[in-house]
């Protein structure tokens, strides 16, 4: 899902305006003033519930409301239930939050990447096979 212009792009949108974005994340293009930050689009996905409050328990809401464009790779809430049991509540106590928000901030970056993008930076510096074809 893309968000531009305060409105959701479906993938078939999506290829007519030559943007992509991968299942499992989102990007705001913000070329005006009134459209919504990450921060309101999390708070109002039914699939980022854990996402948010780890930020508010982290005490970075600020990282998801800057003006963009930013890039978040947002772990769904089906995500953070694969983890080892326990994690996310040992994570969200007081004395983790420095070790929350370290986590956190690594899942947003300033600018719009798309998945070609991305997965060209993952093959340039690592030896993947799994995500990069070889020559």
């Amino acid at each position: 899902m893309v968000i531009k212009e305060g409105k959701v792009l479906q993938q078939k949108q999506l290829r007519k305006k030559k943007l992509s974005s991968p299942a499992g994340q989102a990007f705001l293009a913000t070329d005006e003033s009134a459209i919504p930050k990450i921060l309101g689009i999390a708070i109002g996905s039914p699939d980022h519930k854990i996402l948010v409050a780890a930020f508010q328990a982290a005490g970075i809401e600020n990282v998801l409301a800057n003006n963009g464009p930013i890039t978040v790779f947002a772990p769904t809430d089906a995500a953070f239930a694969a983890l080892l049991e326990g994690t996310v509540e040992n994570l969200v106590k007081p004395e983790n939050k420095a070790t929350l928000g370290r986590i956190l901030t690594f899942h947003a970056a300033q600018g719009s990447y798309d998945v070609e993008h991305i997965v060209g930076e993952i093959c340039k510096r690592s030896q993947s096979t799994r995500v990069c074809k070889s020559d």
